[in-house]
């Protein structure tokens, strides 16, 4: 649903002084967030809360009212920020712009068109207001799930009846402001369609003229399912938010990427294609593939954005923050750091970084810990833990991840890993905790297996124990090509 604010952030100076050409600066001072923002939040809450009509009256209320002011149209207005809750039989364009997390939330073209005609019909129940939510929520999910662009233009033309078959340069000339979804929702699907990247679709759709945020988040949708968003349109975008956006788009990201995550297998490990091919277009090609997120403690006046990916876990500013980044374990600026180990507690190649930059001492522990508690070797996903000596961190967690080549169960040994580690760290009370990429490597663990288990594993974790004194668990990645894999399976906003 990101895309959807990007266009509509885009378009937010041109809605009423169009730019009828596609060389223009996409982000300045005065772009801003208004309605189509507001209410794509707020189809995305309701989701969240159930999906029924009562959801969506409550959720675009909601949000109508700590946004009263974000540019609303006349009737809606009337309707958003007074009692009234039946459908005025609208057809206009918003119940098409706001659509987008529909398109990303459930697994069937037909169970996604008749979500959108409920998340429509509560204000928009006009046959022209339902059919335009429609219309592009399928084009989304079209676009998401691997759908060529002629399929798509197919599809739209042929269950719909909108004209497709113009082009930008045949429309942009005459076309005038229209909040009708029959005189703009064509015209942002024909944007897309034309389009080379999702830059270019966004140039497209804001070049038509008319109605330019609403048909540039029409278009911006359909774009990212499509072709991902850039991260420094993403960045932009994301700096343009507020707390109460952000906090929907955190959970709703998670939703989304935890329902692909257990769709998937857990003991062949070989996930399903159309699955894979889901949870890679959620994270990877745009919803909440970000470099950067916001740091959620911080203020909105204050807030700052690191390398990597963020996911909170938990509905208040105290809540755990789950954080995937490129960076050296040794020093990470948290209370405990883990460190992967064969039974033997001799390490691997990152165990003897941490061995070196912590000091002789932690070999001494290592030694003793040996001897006097475990004289076989520590049991693979069990976990110990000694001082950090020389360490910016206070402790050091030792687990023995599972060889993926030897052992049949390594999925859930990989997972006590994890569940034994945090328990210490809590009983430690500490507060961060950083984590490498166990079992990943020479151990025969897949990439991508390794960061299911992972993100999974500390984010139910985490759900489990909201009073746990951990609000901060970290992915210390040491490649790339590992953070691009967490990031694959991650969720975030």
């Amino acid at each position: 649903m990101l895309g959807a604010m990007v266009g509509d952030i885009v378009g937010s100076i041109y809605e009423f002084g169009n730019i009828k050409t596609k060389e223009f600066k996409l982000f300045g001072r005065y772009n801003h967030f208004t309605d189509d923002t507001v209410m794509t939040a707020a189809v995305a809450e309701a989701l969240l809360k159930g999906g029924r009509p009562d959801d969506y009256v409550t959720a675009l209320k909601r949000l109508g009212g700590i946004y009263p002011d974000a540019g609303y149209g006349g009737n809606f207005s009337r309707w958003v920020l007074t009692s009234d809750t039946k459908p005025y039989n609208s057809w206009g364009n918003g119940s098409a712009m706001r659509v987008s997390p529909v398109a990303w939330f459930f697994n069937t073209l037909a169970d996604t068109e008749a979500a959108a005609e409920t998340s429509a019909a509560v204000t928009h129940n006009h046959p022209e207001g339902i059919k335009g939510a429609q219309a592009v929520a399928a084009a989304i999910y079209l676009a998401r799930t691997g759908k060529s662009k002629a399929e798509i233009k197919h599809y739209i033309e042929d269950k719909y009846g909108y004209d497709l078959s113009r082009t930008c340069d045949e429309i942009r000339p005459t076309y005038e402001f229209d909040v009708s979804c029959q005189g703009s929702v064509p015209e942002a699907i024909i944007a897309f369609l034309e389009s080379t990247g999702f830059e270019d679709a966004i140039r497209n759709a804001i070049s038509l003229g008319g109605d330019s945020d609403t048909i540039g988040a029409i278009t911006g949708s359909i774009a990212e399912a499509y072709y991902g968003i850039p991260d420094a349109i993403v960045t932009q975008t994301i700096k343009r938010l507020d707390d109460p956006l952000l906090d929907i788009i955190d959970k709703f990201g998670t939703e989304i990427a935890l329902r692909a995550v257990n769709n998937m297998p857990h003991m062949t490990l070989q996930a399903e294609q159309d699955t894979k091919k889901l949870l890679q277009a959620i994270t990877c090609r745009g919803m909440y593939q970000s470099e950067y997120m916001p740091t959620p403690h911080l203020k909105p006046a204050k807030r700052r954005y690191l390398p990597g990916t963020i996911r909170r876990v938990g509905d208040s500013f105290d809540a755990t923050r789950i954080i995937s980044e490129l960076a050296d374990i040794t020093q990470a600026p948290v209370d405990v750091i883990v460190k992967a180990k064969n039974s033997s507690l001799l390490g691997r190649p990152l165990a003897g970084a941490i061995n070196r930059a912590a000091g002789p001492e932690l070999l001494a522990a290592f030694k003793e810990i040996r001897k006097t508690q475990y004289p076989d070797g520590l049991p693979v996903g069990q976990a110990v833990a000694t001082p950090g000596f020389d360490l910016p961190a206070k402790w050091v967690i030792h687990t023995v991840g599972p060889n993926w080549h030897d052992s049949e169960n390594a999925p859930q040994l990989l997972a006590d890993c994890f569940e034994n580690s945090l328990k210490l760290a809590s009983e430690l009370k500490a507060h961060s905790i950083a984590f490498p990429a166990i079992s990943a490597g020479v151990y025969g663990g897949d990439p991508e297996a390794v960061a299911k288990i992972a993100i999974v594993t500390v984010t139910e974790w985490a759900k489990a124990h909201p009073n746990s004194s951990i609000k901060e668990i970290r992915f210390e990645l040491s490649s790339w090509e590992m953070l691009e894999t967490f990031r694959h399976v991650s969720m975030l906003g």
